[in-house]
C-alpha cells in the first residue's frame, strides 16, 4: 500500500522533469497539429501534397478534430483549398468536408467559430453543410450570427441560408 508521502513524492518529481517543446509536450498533439498551430506553411503544404490521403485521414487523439478542422479554426484558407481540391482528386471530399468531431463541430463550424469568413466562403464552395449542430446546440450559422459576420454564408452557401439570414433566425 502507497502512502499519502510517497505519493506526493512521486507527483513532484513528475512535475520536476522539464517539458519538451512540440509534439513530445503532451502526447495528444502530433507535429502535424503543431504546425498548424505555428503557422508552419511549408510544412503543411509538404503534408498536403506528398502525404495527402494520410493528412486527409489524420485525426488528432482525443478531440477527433481533423486536419482540416485545425486548418479551418486557423484561418488557413488557402491551405485549406488545397487540402480540400486533394481531398477531390482522391475521391475523399464527401467524407471529409461534413466530419464531425466528438463534440458535433465541422470544420465549417470552427471557421464561423473562430471568425474565420474566407475560410467559411472555401468551405461552403466545395459543399460543406451549414446544417450539422454541434453539442451546445449551436450551427455554423448560429457561431457566424453571433459574431456578427454572416456575409460569407449568405454570399456561398444555399439559398435556404439567405433567407435564414433575411429573416433573423439564428439557431
Amino acid at each position: 500500500m502507497r502512502t499519502k508521502t510517497s505519493r506526493t513524492k512521486e507527483d513532484s518529481a513528475r512535475r520536476e522533469r522539464p517539458m519538451a517543446h512540440g509534439a513530445a509536450a503532451h502526447d495528444y498533439f502530433t507535429a502535424l497539429a503543431d504546425a498548424v498551430r505555428d503557422r508552419k506553411r511549408d510544412i503543411l503544404i509538404y503534408a498536403i501534397e506528398n502525404h495527402a490521403e494520410e493528412t486527409i485521414r489524420w485525426r488528432e487523439r482525443f478531440t477527433n478534430k481533423t486536419f482540416l478542422m485545425l486548418l479551418s479554426q486557423y484561418g488557413l484558407d488557402e491551405l485549406t483549398a488545397r487540402l480540400l481540391k486533394k481531398a477531390e482528386e482522391l475521391g475523399l471530399l464527401k467524407e471529409l468536408i461534413n466530419t464531425t468531431d466528438i463534440r458535433g463541430r465541422s470544420a465549417l463550424i470552427f471557421a464561423a467559430r473562430f471568425g474565420q469568413n474566407r475560410t467559411m466562403a472555401v468551405l461552403c464552395k466545395n459543399g460543406a453543410s451549414t446544417e450539422p449542430v454541434d453539442c451546445y446546440g449551436y450551427t455554423a450559422r448560429r457561431y457566424a450570427a453571433e459574431r456578427n459576420q454572416p456575409r460569407p454564408l449568405n454570399v456561398v452557401c444555399n439559398p435556404s441560408t439567405m433567407r435564414w439570414l433575411r429573416d433573423g433566425y439564428t439557431r
